[in-house]
């Protein structure tokens, strides 16, 4: 039967191509680092409709969707550090918009998952290395090769399984500095403080904002009737991180 480093026992014979990807720390730096080094982020860029001394800006792979999985597989760093939806807020002087105060990330999705192929776990071909053509046996060491390697050295792996709504991609984090809401799509984010403000972004650019602003019209709608005290206390829950869903609709929205 031809070689696999699945079949080994050794896990310094396991290759796991993530591991030679670089991190490059701070958030901030870490987005404009990724941004400048690969030709695959795209950037759209715009004064706050809420507030025009910041700066929103969206950063995105500038690949057909059907093409993010081999994007990512096939360049480690881009993994390890671009994650799926990333926001930059940027503050300027109100007096002074030439003077750059303060750089925040806004919002930083989920890094990407694959998806398992029957021909990685499938009897006849998980242990065929020569199965698979280069950009499935990428895609199977992203997946497999840490676990294997990590199994031989003795670590505990987990498994969940759960089940995920077919729905859009839905990002909402709290910005302090703004006292307001970031709400996104995947690859789209509104600032908002209220419902109210909803209504600044019907206008231009409105097809680019239509499925954030149908998102937002629904946060706004489930947090109305929320307490000050237990709305403060959702604010803090939501600062400096993005919780990420899936948006199916609801009744009341």
């Amino acid at each position: 039967m031809p070689y696999s480093m699945y079949r080994e026992t050794d896990p310094s014979q396991v290759k796991v191509n993530v591991a030679s990807a670089n991190y490059f720390g701070d958030q901030v730096s870490q987005l404009r680092q990724i941004g400048s080094r690969f030709n695959l982020i795209k950037e759209f860029k715009e004064e706050s409709r809420i507030d025009r001394s910041v700066i929103v800006r969206d950063l995105s792979l500038k690949v057909r969707a059907s093409d993010e999985d081999e994007a990512f597989a096939k360049t480690p760093d881009l993994w390890m550090n671009f994650r799926r939806g990333n926001t930059l807020l940027e503050f300027y002087d109100p007096k002074d918009y030439s003077r750059l105060v303060d750089t925040c990330v806004a919002r930083k999705g989920l890094s990407k998952f694959f998806d398992i192929n029957h021909d990685f776990i499938s009897r006849d071909a998980r242990y065929r290395d020569d199965y698979l053509n280069p950009y499935k046996t990428q895609v199977k060491n992203m997946i497999f090769a840490p676990i294997k390697r990590a199994m031989l050295e003795g670590h505990r792996v987990e498994a969940i399984r759960m089940l995920k709504a077919n729905g859009e991609n839905c990002q909402i984090s709290y910005v302090s500095q703004m006292d307001a809401w970031v709400i996104a799509s995947k690859n789209v984010g509104l600032v908002a403080r209220n419902v109210d403000d909803i209504a600044l972004y019907e206008g231009k650019n409105a097809m680019r904002y239509s499925f954030a602003s149908l998102m937002a019209r629904c946060w706004f709608t489930q947090i109305s009737e929320f307490k000050k005290k237990d709305l403060d206390s959702l604010k803090q829950d939501f600062s400096g991180r993005t919780f990420v869903g899936e948006f199916i609709g609801h009744p009341d929205c």
